[in-house]
C-alpha cells in the first residue's frame, strides 16, 4: 500500500512542478519584445501560449518547454532585447526608401470668391415720355 502512495506523491509533485513551469515559462517571456525572439529564430506565441497549451494535452510537456526555456532561449532573447540595435526588416522602412510623392490633385478653392457679375444695365425709358 505504500508502494501506491509514494508512486502516486511521485506524479503530483511532477504534476505540480510541471503546470508552475509552464506559467514562469509563459510570464518570463511575455517581458521580452517580440524582435527580440525573431533575431533568436524563435516566435514569442511558442514560449507564452505552447507551454500552457502542452500542460493541458500532455501535463509534463509543459514542464519540458519550461525546462529547455530556462536553460537555453531565455539567455539568447534576453541578450538580443538588451544588445537593442535596429529591429529585424518588416519593423519600419528599409533604408533608403522614401515616401511616394502626392498625386495631382484639385487646386484648393480661390479666396476671397471671385467677385458677382455686373448688375443689368438701366432698363429704356418708356416710349411715349418727354425728352
Amino acid at each position: 500500500m505504500v508502494i501506491g502512495g509514494g508512486f502516486f506523491l511521485v506524479f503530483a509533485i511532477i504534476g505540480i512542478g510541471s503546470l508552475v513551469l509552464a506559467i514562469l515559462t509563459a510570464v518570463d517571456a511575455s517581458k521580452y519584445p517580440e524582435w527580440a525572439f525573431e533575431q533568436t529564430g524563435t516566435t514569442k506565441f511558442v514560449w507564452q501560449i505552447l507551454p500552457i497549451v502542452l500542460l493541458f494535452v500532455c501535463g509534463i510537456a509543459g514542464g519540458i518547454m519550461g525546462l529547455i526555456w530556462y536553460s537555453s532561449k531565455r539567455d539568447a532573447v534576453a541578450r538580443a532585447a538588451q544588445a537593442g540595435g535596429q529591429p529585424p526588416y518588416g519593423y519600419g522602412a528599409p533604408p533608403g526608401w522614401t515616401p511616394p510623392s502626392q498625386p495631382p490633385s484639385y487646386p484648393p478653392p480661390s479666396y476671397p470668391p471671385p467677385t458677382p457679375p455686373p448688375p443689368n444695365p438701366p432698363a429704356e425709358p418708356p416710349s411715349g415720355s418727354p425728352q
